[in-house]
């Protein structure tokens, strides 16, 4: 939306200004998390996307201009689907392995899955006309490295803003609000 919206001298703007707002969520997540939950109940919490969501809609039907360009391509069935059984066959053995334990032989079959379905859909998309994800954007290193360091961050902060609370609230003992 922000490549099709935004003249290309004001991307980098534009895209820095995403930026900032998804940190800035990230950061005061939790914290708000911890007042809502602390305050209101964890139910809340839930509830509170609902309003914002709301907004965001119709701001989006009111600011953002109706598609510029029809594309009438079609939808990499194969690569979709091989997608979608490597994301649930990696979720269900890393959450389910941490019920029932990783050496459990479903879990390891869960897991093998994964590996298997991942590279089944790599194979897929170097073969596809119009794949579901375009390998040749790799080649750049620039793009690669720059997405490579994007993912570092989003591990780094989301690790810590997923591990804090439980260390704050479990090992600290504090309450949800001042965690």
């Amino acid at each position: 939306i922000v490549t099709d919206i935004f003249p290309s001298y004001e991307r980098g703007k534009a895209l820095g200004l995403i930026g900032t707002f998804v940190s800035l969520g990230s950061i005061a997540g939790p914290s708000l998390g911890g007042i809502i939950v602390s305050s209101l109940g964890w139910q809340y919490i839930f509830w509170v996307n609902v309003p914002i969501g709301l907004v965001a809609v119709l701001l989006g039907w009111k600011l953002l201009p109706k598609d510029l360009i029809k594309v009438k391509e079609k939808i990499d069935v194969p690569g979709s689907l091989m997608f979608a059984v490597f994301i649930l066959a990696l979720f269900a053995g890393l959450l389910l392995g941490q019920q029932v334990g990783y050496g459990d032989n479903r879990i390891i079959a869960s897991l093998v899955v994964a590996v298997i379905a991942f590279v089944v859909f790599i194979r897929l998309e170097i073969r596809r006309p119009q794949p579901l994800l375009q390998l040749g954007l790799f080649k750049n290193p620039l793009f690669s490295l720059s997405i490579l360091c994007a993912f570092l961050v989003f591990v780094a902060n989301f690790c810590f803003n997923i591990i804090s609370p439980f260390y704050a609230q479990n090992m600290l003992n504090l309450s949800p609000f001042y965690a």
